[in-house]
This record gives structure tokens, sequence and C-alpha cells, in this order.
């Protein structure tokens, strides 16, 4: 929703309204994006997942106990149902696995989004971040990380741009980027595709690539080798 709108229903200042939603979007709560053709700010409340779950554990904060973020995640997630049910029990999927085809054994299906594919997407993005790997860094903080690199969960896009601009990431180019998701290969790690809820309004990416991009608004998410790409 614009911010105008969202100020006048509030009856808020936009400039008191932005300062408090941009203070929820440092913590993850809220997303906005800032539409490059004429500056227009859209904010909607952040999912649990993908969403405010990942951007808890995306940085090194100081002003929450990670320790005890990490507990209270693994326990929503894995230690009772209740939660992943209500998450991932409706009818619309919010994510699948792609595995690349050198990780598959002979016969296996290799419909999939390939590494060439990934690679494809990153040269042609105008812009990237990199920040800390979300199920990586509560691992670690649970007691049972792994050797993989952490600082591998990477936004295109707008998606980067909003990841550096609230502090969630760092920016990086191309380079670092492709150099990010040869690694992943190398170490024979999963590759998955995410994309948001159709309240945007606008057609997805498919994994294939086979729908255009049409709307700036229009967002989806990679994962390669734990590494979370936020396209549009």
């Amino acid at each position: 929703m614009k911010l105008q709108k969202l100020a006048k229903m509030l009856g808020e200042t936009e400039d008191l309204l932005r300062s408090k939603l941009d203070a929820m979007a440092a913590k993850g709560l809220v997303f906005d994006f800032v539409r490059p053709d004429n500056g227009a700010i859209y904010y909607f409340l952040a999912p649990p997942v993908v969403g405010f779950f990942e951007m808890s554990m995306m940085s090194m904060r100081t002003d929450i106990d990670l320790k005890e973020v990490a507990r209270a995640l693994h326990e929503y997630m894995y230690e009772s149902p209740t939660f992943s049910m209500g998450l991932f029990g409706g009818a619309t999927n919010i994510g699948r696995a792609l595995v690349h085809e050198t990780a598959l054994p002979e016969g296996d299906s290799t419909d999939i989004l390939d590494y060439e594919k990934a690679a494809a997407i990153i040269a042609e993005a105008r812009t990237g971040a990199l920040a800390l790997c979300y199920c990586r860094h509560k691992a670690e903080h649970l007691g049972h990380g792994c050797a993989h690199p952490k600082t591998n969960c990477m936004s295109l896009g707008t998606g980067a741009d909003f990841i550096v601009r609230h502090g969630h990431g760092r920016k990086a180019d191309k380079v670092e980027l492709l150099e990010v998701l040869a690694d992943s290969r190398e170490r024979g790690l999963v590759q998955a595709v995410h994309a948001p809820p159709s309240s945007l309004h606008s057609k997805l990416l498919t994994a294939q690539l086979s729908v255009p991009v049409k709307s700036k608004l229009t967002l989806a998410a990679l994962i390669a080798g734990g590494t979370l790409v936020m396209l549009v």
C-alpha cells in the first residue's frame, strides 16, 4: 500500500508514519519498495516465511538475544506442528526444492532451475546484495552449525535495495554473487524457488523463467545452496 494512503487511513503525517515504518523495516517486520519510475513507496507486512523469521537472523544484531530468538524459531518450526500446519497447510505452496542437475543420480528428473539459469538471472540483475544465511545463523546459535559459508543470502533488484537500505545486508556486485553461486554448486547444495503471495497483483517469475516479468513489483526468491535471491 502507498505511504500516502496509509497515512490518510491512520491519521498520521507522512513523515511521522514513514519514520515508524522504516524502524519496522529495519527489524524485518515490514517490506518497502520504491518504484523507480515515480518514486512512490509501497509498504506491506512481512510474512513469517520468507519474511520476518529470516530477517531476524540475517545480520549480527545487538538489540535482541540472538540465541534465544534462534531457540524460539526452532521451536516454532520443528517442535510443534501447529505453526507449520498453519503456514504450510493451505492450498497455496509457498516454495519448492530445486536441485542442480549435477547433484542428481542418473535417471532422476532434471526438470529444474539449473546453475546456468540461476547464473543468467544474476547476470541480468540491476543490483545485488549479500547477507547472513538465516538458516545457518540460527543453527549456529543452537549449537549445530555447519561448515558452509554463512554470508551467502543474496538479493537482486528491488529486493537488494530493501536489504541494503535497512541494514539487513551489504551491496555486492555481480562478480561476487556469481562466485557465491558457483561455490554453492561446488558444495553440492540444494536450490529452491520461492514466490510471494498473489496479493502483489503481479505475474510471478516461474522456475523455468517462462513467464515474463512485466510488473516492477514482481517479487520472487531463489535459494541456491542456502542463497536467498529476491528477484524483481
